[in-house]
Parts: C-alpha cells; structure tokens; sequence
C-alpha cells in the first residue's frame, strides 16, 4: 500500500546525521519489467542530508543517478538522469525520484534482474551545496561524528 512503510516506528525517528549527505537506499521501480510494453523505470532514493557543526541543515545540490565508475570522480562526470525531491519522510529523510528511459538500460540477458545492477551498472550520487558527495552503493569509514 503507497505510503504504508512511512507509518512504521523506524520512519518516524530521525536517524543519525552526519556532515556529508548521504544516500541511505536506492532502488528501481517497477522491479520486474516487461521488455515489450514498459519505456521507463523510475529511480527511487531516500537521501539524508548533512548538518553543519552549528547544526544547520547543508542544502543538498543534486542527487543523480550515473553509471558506475570505480572512480568517483569519472562517476560523477558519468550522469544519466537528474533526480527531484518528492517528498520529505516524516524522519527528515528526503525522496528522490528520477525517470530511466528504457534506451539506458543494459537489457542483455545477464542484466535483467534489476538488484544485481547496482554494483557494476548504475550509482545514486547526492551532492550539497559545499560540494561534498556520496554515492550508493558506498560505504565510507571514517571520522565522521554525529551531528
């Protein structure tokens, strides 16, 4: 049911923010698509966003999705889709949606399962206003207090 996950505990609580954006999930939606009928796929991201040390909230610029690059940098220069907020999750948390047009997807017999796309396909970069980036999938270890 649209909306019903928001009702749970674990989206009314804000989580931990940190002072670098982040994109806490992405995903594809449908997950299952028809190679004969469906044009698009929509790009779906949660992103918090990063708090400065006098705890004001640092805009977010962009959240893109792009083709994945071992190198951030190339990554970053490697957009396909720009991707707007729709709505703010009642943790604080922010939803980004963008439209994959079916002439960027990889339909090759070993991509057509959408969940394995992520790590060798497709990246979710967010980047705010003091040029700080992360992109999913990532995890970045590292000195990186709680705001």
């Amino acid at each position: 049911t649209p909306g019903m996950a928001s009702n749970y505990q674990n989206y009314n609580q804000p989580g931990t923010y940190r002072d670098k954006p982040q994109v806490i999930m992405a995903g594809f939606s449908p997950m299952l698509m028809d190679n004969t009928e469906d044009q698009d796929v929509k790009v779906m991201a949660i992103v918090r966003p990063a708090y400065s040390a006098d705890n004001t909230e640092i805009p977010i610029q962009s959240v893109t999705l792009n083709r994945f690059q071992t190198d951030i940098n190339v990554a970053m220069s490697n957009q396909i889709v720009e991707m707007s907020k729709m709505l703010v999750l009642q943790n604080g948390d922010y939803l980004y949606q963008g439209i994959l047009p079916k002439t960027e997807l990889d339909l090759s017999e070993e991509k057509k399962d959408f969940a394995t796309m992520w790590n060798d396909t497709y990246t979710v970069i967010v980047r705010d206003s003091n040029n700080q980036n992360h992109r999913f999938p990532e995890v970045t270890v590292g000195n990186y207090p709680a705001r």
